[in-house]
């Protein structure tokens, strides 16, 4: 019984490592943002990226924020979401990505 509480107890660690190690907290910062429609249009294309999740943007700080996971069953990627907010019109700039 202790083994297999043992080994449990391993696995759940060695998953939320992994999952720790694939997924990224992301803060871009975006100058062009003027409006409420503005955070708008990021925070939607941002939510409809692939392997995005935890979206908010914010007008005040021109800054959005999101977790970007790298081992979704459709992987974020965030030179393809860069290049995707430049077409809007408001290209970011990468201020932290953990």
């Amino acid at each position: 019984m202790y083994k297999i509480i043992s080994s449990l107890a391993f696995l759940t660690l060695s998953s939320l490592a992994i999952a720790a190690a694939t997924e990224s907290a992301v803060e871009l910062k975006i100058e062009k943002m003027m409006c409420g429609a503005c955070t708008s249009r990021i925070k939607k294309l941002l939510e409809n990226s692939p392997g995005t999740s935890d979206v908010s943007v914010t007008l005040e700080d021109h800054t959005a924020r999101f977790k970007c996971n790298k081992a979704a069953p459709k992987p974020c990627d965030l030179d393809k979401i860069t290049k995707d907010l430049v077409k809007i019109g408001y290209p970011p700039k990468i201020l932290s990505k953990k």
